[in-house]
């Protein structure tokens, strides 16, 4: 799988919650204590507080989540779940969003 040329269309970002992990520095961050851990603080939309209309602010210098996701394998990773587990994840918009921007990648690299 090539590199992912992520376009920002900031579709991983919207509703997530972003876990901080032992590399990351906490102290760059807005955080708040969640059921597993630290992780990026939300805005009332309920996006990560980082996000913004042009994108990530904190792009170069975001946690080791943000850097590692890549919707392609998410996409890879859902077709090789049962049926009844891709059926109801499926149905979230969200999660249905970012399948969907794995598969359009996926397809652009066969070409």
């Amino acid at each position: 799988m090539k590199e992912l040329n992520c376009n920002g269309c900031r579709t991983c970002c919207i509703g997530d919650t972003i876990h901080l992990r032992g590399g990351d520095d906490a102290s760059k961050y807005q955080t708040v204590e969640g059921l597993t851990g630290l992780q990026l603080a939300k805005g009332l939309d309920g996006n990560c507080i980082y996000l913004t209309k042009e994108g990530c602010s904190i792009h170069d210098d975001a946690p080791q989540e943000c850097k590692a996701f890549d919707c392609r394998k998410y996409e890879q990773m859902f077709q090789s779940w049962d049926v009844q587990k891709r059926m109801s994840r499926s149905s979230n918009p969200r999660i249905a969003k970012i399948l969907s921007r794995g598969r359009e990648l996926l397809r652009e690299e066969q070409q």
